[in-house]
């Protein structure tokens, strides 16, 4: 998406002992509450963010699916 690989990885110094590894719920009393809720797909909001960063000149590029 902007041009150039980049690496992703976890500092365990900077992991708490206590994080939760796996959190799961449903929206059922959030959308009962506020309405539904549009999902916006990651790929999008990268994009937003990287356009108001200054990465707008870089050309984007679709999502890659594995």
């Amino acid at each position: 998406m902007i041009g150039h690989p980049f690496k992703v990885g976890i500092n365990p110094a900077q992991v708490r002992a206590n994080e939760v590894k796996i959190l799961v719920g449903c929206d059922e009393r959030l959308v009962a509450t506020v309405g539904e809720v549009l999902e916006i797909p990651l790929h999008e909001t990268l994009r937003w963010m990287f356009e108001a960063t200054g990465y707008a000149q870089l050309p984007i590029s679709s999502p890659v699916h594995s």
